[in-house]
């Protein structure tokens, strides 16, 4: 369920961030370091909406694993570690593209 609701509220991150451009408050980085806002907000918005997708989606299959049927030990492992393996490539990539909007 947790990882439900951080998915939610990653997604809800995300569209805050691309509706309010607020970068001090959804953003990463100190606004004033910013030269291109608009390629910055859309990096993280991106990033903050695929990391709340596949959140919500591991946290579905738990609690279906949980509650209606059971996954196979497996099939839960290689979930698991496709979501650690995204994260971290997510981390990486984010990390590289975000040095050309910082001055």
């Amino acid at each position: 369920m947790l990882n439900i609701l951080i998915g939610f509220w990653f997604i809800y991150r995300a569209y805050q961030l691309k509706k309010t451009k607020n970068v001090k408050k959804y953003g990463m980085d100190i606004s004033k370091k910013i030269k291109d806002m608009d390629g910055y907000i859309n990096l993280f918005s991106k990033a903050y909406f695929l990391t709340g997708t596949i959140s919500a989606i591991l946290g579905v299959i738990m609690i279906v694993d949980k509650y209606i049927i059971e996954v196979p030990v497996g099939i839960a492992l290689l979930l698991v570690s496709l979501f650690i393996i995204f994260i971290i490539t997510e981390v990486i990539i984010v990390k590289k593209k975000r040095l050309k909007f910082i001055q």
